[in-house]
């Protein structure tokens, strides 16, 4: 396992047990923490794909629309691309400049990015995408939700436009 997947996994570690979307099995001697198993929800995490595009109502305006693209490739490497343009009065594009992980659940119905983004085109920010892939077509079932937990935004909500694919 290269260095930027261990580095990525400590990084799932800290987010989705910080979050409460997750659990760790640990085995500590002396100062030294191992995790032996981290579970996601009631599943183990898996290294899949993600994909999807569409939208969700604008944070502070429901009648304005949140675009998204998502392309997340989970192997050995992380990578891929995350967009999402706020088209209500937060008129904001934050787009992802580095993937470092792309995790789901073994039944291929929740997943998450994590990386790091600018937000309308300055800075980096890391941000954590959660997605849920609750049926075909998406819109009405879905659910897309993005935070930055350095910057002030988090929305999320069912898609009400669009598709998500989780994939193994």
């Amino acid at each position: 396992m290269n260095r930027k997947k261990i580095y990525g996994l400590i990084g799932i570690f800290v987010v989705l047990t910080t979050l409460g979307i997750a659990s760790a099995v640990t085995s500590q001697v002396g100062d030294v923490i191992t995790v032996l198993d981290l579970v996601f929800g009631p599943f183990q995490i898996h290294f899949g794909d993600i994909t999807g595009g569409g939208h969700i109502p604008a944070l502070n305006d429901p009648k304005a629309h949140a675009t998204f693209g998502i392309v997340g490739q989970g192997d050995d490497r992380g990578q891929g691309s995350v967009e999402y343009q706020d088209h209500g009065p937060a008129k904001l594009n934050i787009k992802s400049t580095n993937i470092i992980t792309v995790v789901t659940t073994a039944d291929k119905t929740k997943g998450s990015i994590i990386g790091s983004a600018t937000v309308n085109g300055d800075g980096t920010y890391p941000f954590i995408l959660y997605v849920e892939d609750n049926g075909e077509p998406g819109k009405g079932v879905d659910k897309f939700e993005i935070s930055l937990p350095t910057y002030p935004h988090l929305n999320g909500a069912i898609l009400s436009g669009g598709n998500i694919q989780i994939h193994s």
